[in-house]
Parts: C-alpha cells; sequence; structure tokens
C-alpha cells in the first residue's frame, strides 16, 4: 500500500508540479544595509525586496529614521520595541496596511516607536492599531490623513 501511494505521488509530482507550491507571506525585517533612510530601497529590507500586500513587516533598529518615500502595501508593521525608531512619510504617500481579517492588528507602535505622517497624503489601516504606553507616538500634520477602517 505505502509503495502505491508513492508512486501515486511522484507521479502527480512530476505531470503535475504546480500543485504542490505552496504559497506563504514572507516576513520583512528592516536592515538599512541599503541607503539606511528610504522605504523604497530593497537592500533596506531582509529579505532584500521592497515589502508588498502580503508581507509582515518589522521596523526596530537603533536610531532608524526610515522615511516612506513612495506609496506603499503592507500586511501588518510593528515598529520599534527594543530600539528607538522613527517612521516619517513624505508628502504624497499614499499606504494600505491591511492583514488577514479587519479584527487582525495592522499597525503596533510598541516603546520607542515613532509615526510622524508629514505634508500630505493618506494612510488606511484596515486593521487595528496598538500601541504601547511607553513613548510610542504618532503624530500628523493636518493635511493627512490616518484612516483606521
Amino acid at each position: 500500500m505505502l509503495k502505491k501511494i508513492l508512486i501515486l505521488f511522484i507521479v502527480c509530482f512530476i505531470l503535475y508540479p504546480s500543485t504542490f507550491i505552496l504559497v506563504y507571506s514572507a516576513d520583512k525585517t528592516w536592515s538599512g544595509g541599503g541607503d539606511g533612510v528610504n522605504w523604497s530601497d530593497q537592500d533596506n529590507w531582509y529579505p532584500t525586496e521592497v515589502p508588498t500586500a502580503s508581507d509582515d513587516l518589522l521596523i526596530d533598529i537603533e536610531d532608524g529614521q526610515i522615511s516612506g518615500d513612495q506609496t506603499f502595501t503592507a500586511k501588518s508593521i510593528t515598529i520599534g520595541g527594543r530600539e528607538s525608531t522613527a517612521l516619517t512619510t513624505d508628502s504624497f504617500v499614499f499606504g494600505t496596511i491591511e492583514p488577514d481579517e479587519v479584527t487582525d492588528v495592522a499597525v503596533t507602535n510598541r516603546s520607542g516607536g515613532k509615526i510622524t505622517l508629514s505634508g500630505s497624503g493618506v494612510i488606511t489601516l484596515k486593521g487595528k492599531y496598538e500601541s504601547s504606553k511607553q513613548a510610542a507616538t504618532i503624530t500628523s500634520e493636518p493635511s493627512f490623513m490616518f484612516w483606521v477602517e
């Protein structure tokens, strides 16, 4: 019986390999290994690639000053925690952070995390926003919208 199952598996894998491709979301961590500042520099992320809508992101690097310099999407973002880290957006930046479920956390702003929304633009959270009570801040200029759906 085991031999028949093994043969069936091998035949299916050879004839229909796409059946066995797994799809998963890769977590990305800010490394600052590129220019050390711009969101759009793929070398600033580990693994190396600009984040997409399917990525859970961690930005927690000592004295990190990350600039959201382009429109972006992500599954979730965690800022700060162990290190003092700041995420600042430039003018006309639009972003969507959308976890799997609207009841899931979209942004976690931990101790030492700072989010500054400057210029004008819109960041939409299609989930929850969480902030630690220990020095996590979010500030926004009047022309910038931080929208939680």
